[in-house]
Parts: C-alpha cells; structure tokens; sequence
C-alpha cells in the first residue's frame, strides 16, 4: 500500500474564493474557465493556504 500526499488545486481555488467572495457573488464553479485559473494560481503561491488543501490517497 501507498500514500501520496499533494495539493488539491481545486479545493485550493475554492479557499481563496471562500475568503475573498462576498453575498451575492457566483458560486467558485459558476465563474470562468480563467477565472478559476487565477484562482487557483493565487491559491498556490500561499504556502498556508497549499497545506489548507492536502490531500491523501491511499493506493
């Protein structure tokens, strides 16, 4: 059996959407294609918010 353990980038883009969204914005899967991108990009550069996100599967 084997662990890996990485960086969800999704649930990544999800977090920084959670803390910058306000009432009334879209839904994280409602915005653009582009949008989540640079979420996820902005996501990714914050260590805390990259270990908010790990996952681990096990195999």
């Amino acid at each position: 059996m084997a662990v890996f353990r990485g960086t969800n980038p999704i649930a990544a883009g999800e977090l920084v959407w959670a803390q910058i969204a306000g009432p009334g914005d879209l839904e994280f899967d409602d915005l653009s294609i582009a949008d989540r991108a640079a979420l996820i990009g902005l996501a990714l550069d914050d260590p805390e918010i990259r270990e908010a996100a790990m996952t681990e599967i096990t195999v």
